[in-house]
């Protein structure tokens, strides 16, 4: 049996997307270094710096997920790292995103203070 020539166009054009880097972003979080099969790094915020509050010992953290970029749940703000870590005065805001093969992403916020 022959396979429909449009069939048979679909695994060329996914190789292509896939080794160029185009469907890295389905479920992309936005930001951080991009890798097409893994990418696990960790940034600072955009937009925010380390504050003049002293260094503290606490650590919150808020995480995002996102699956193929058609669902995505969770709370990754600032503030609700910044209620998990039991921080009002918060010293600096990084930023770690994670991303597996573009499938599924996910975004931790993690904030540091007193």
């Amino acid at each position: 049996m022959r396979m429909p020539q449009a069939l048979m166009s679909i695994p060329c054009v996914l190789l292509l997307l896939s080794t160029s880097g185009c469907y890295a972003g389905i479920a992309s979080a936005g930001t951080g270094v991009p890798g097409l099969l893994y990418a696990s790094t960790v940034t600072p915020e955009v937009g925010t710096s380390v504050t003049s509050n002293v260094a503290g010992k606490k650590v919150g953290q808020a995480v995002c997920q996102t699956y193929l970029g058609l669902i995505a749940s969770g709370d990754c703000s600032v503030e609700a790292a910044a209620a998990d870590g039991k921080i009002t005065r918060i010293h600096s805001v990084a930023r770690k995103v994670e991303n597996v093969l573009g499938l599924f992403a996910k975004v931790t916020i993690i904030v540091t203070g007193e």
